[in-house]
This record gives structure tokens, C-alpha cells and sequence, in this order.
């Protein structure tokens, strides 16, 4: 009996702090999330800025300045390629877990 008791309440204790871990790492996740957004929409801010800037694409057209824009513009292409995947992959494992829920 007192193993039994001592293996409850062992497991108990675990399950807290596992719960706890996994809340906290949630917490993070939604702030590093928040932040990369924040990323996104700096960085989409500043190239419609150049761009209102060289509305006569002058800038946009000479070798050099021309070659930062185009590195510009790919920064964000590749960001917002990454940003809607993982929204789509958390979509996605969300479904997954809810259907499993259901099952359940």
C-alpha cells in the first residue's frame, strides 16, 4: 500500500511539473511567434517606404541600389514563405489533435 502511495503521488508530482514545463515553453512559443510577425511587418513596412521613396524606380534600376532591392525583396519572400507555413503546420497539428480528441 505505501508503494502504491508512493508511486501516485510520484506520478502526480511529475505530471505538475511537466504541465508546468509545457505551459511555460506554450508562453514562449506565443511571444516568439508575436515577435516574428512584428519582423515581418517591419521589414514589409520599410520596403513599401523605398518604394514610395523611388516611385520614378531609379534607385530600383541602377546596378548597385538595384542589387539591395532585389536581396530586399527576396528577405521578404522568404520570410512570409516561412511565416505561412508554420501557421499552416500549426493549423494543421491542431486539426490533428482535436480529431484525436474526438476519437477519444
Amino acid at each position: 500500500m505505501i508503494i502504491l502511495s508512493l508511486m501516485l503521488g510520484l506520478f502526480f508530482a511529475t505530471t505538475v511539473i511537466l504541465s508546468y514545463i509545457v505551459y511555460n515553453c506554450q508562453n514562449k512559443i506565443d511571444i516568439y511567434e508575436g515577435w516574428i510577425v512584428e519582423f515581418k511587418n517591419d521589414v514589409n513596412e520599410v520596403y513599401q517606404q523605398i518604394k514610395m521613396i523611388d516611385d520614378k524606380q531609379l534607385f530600383e534600376r541602377d546596378d548597385e541600389v538595384g542589387s539591395i532591392f532585389s536581396d530586399l525583396y527576396l528577405i521578404i519572400q522568404k520570410l512570409n514563405q516561412r511565416i505561412e507555413s508554420n501557421v499552416k503546420n500549426q493549423k494543421q497539428n491542431q486539426e490533428q489533435i482535436k480529431d484525436e480528441e474526438d476519437l477519444t
